[in-house]
């Protein structure tokens, strides 16, 4: 305005003025700046500080919590182990009580079983030793071959105390005598049986034959 009017001294006095004012002035804006950037850094400053013990304190939660939670599940799995481990006894022990009551009630049957047998077995072993009896009182007496043959011997082992095997002598006149050592088809009682009938069969059929292969072919028949 001065400058507009002429009055150049005014001018150029409010002119350098002004500097002065504004160089102040943005010195001041600048010390105002530097205390405003000091104080948000020294309070973000203390708001990092803040968020970080802020943080360090959530972490070292977070860790009590994770050691408190892993102690929760190693518990846990103890437990679980241990009700498994006492489940586990608890089934071995019924198997294995139910496993040694069967075994009693089988050995029960089973001792049962063989009682039955040995009576049975005694009662068949009897039976074929009375079969024997049978058996010998119809095979040649001794004393009836040392007559008929002095100069013998007589070897008689039966396999299952009665046997298919038999002997068998018979005086046909003064000086021929039959003489059978036979082989019966059949072990045991059957052999037995067959040897029974063939030595009475042989002392029957003696008087008809005149030759062993004709008192064979009449036994055959």
């Amino acid at each position: 305005l001065y400058h507009k009017l002429g009055m150049y001294d005014k001018a150029s006095a409010n002119y350098y003025l002004n500097n002065e004012l504004m160089e102040k002035f943005g010195k001041e804006k600048k010390l105002m700046d530097a205390a405003q950037l000091s104080f948000k850094y020294e309070k973000h400053r203390d708001s990092l500080q803040t968020a970080k013990e802020k943080e360090i304190a959530e972490l070292e939660n977070l860790r009590e919590q994770e050691k408190t939670d892993n102690k929760l599940k190693q518990q846990k799995i103890i437990i679980a182990v241990s009700l498994a481990g006492v489940v586990f006894v608890i089934v071995f022990l019924f198997v294995l009580i139910k496993a040694n009551r069967n075994k009693e009630k089988a050995n029960k049957e089973i001792n049962y079983q063989k009682s039955l047998l040995t009576e049975k077995n005694k009662e068949i072993t009897d039976s074929i030793t009375y079969a024997k009896h049978i058996q010998h009182s119809l095979l040649p007496l001794p004393d009836y071959i040392d007559i008929l043959l002095p100069h013998h011997f007589l070897l008689y082992l039966p396999k299952d105390i009665v046997s298919g095997d038999f002997y068998w002598v018979k005086q046909i006149n003064v000086n021929e005598v039959f003489v059978a050592v036979a082989d019966c088809t059949g072990h045991g009682v059957p052999g037995a049986m067959m040897s029974a009938l063939s030595i009475q069969n042989l002392n029957e059929l003696a008087g008809q034959a005149k030759s062993p292969a004709k008192l064979l072919s009449l036994l055959n028949n």
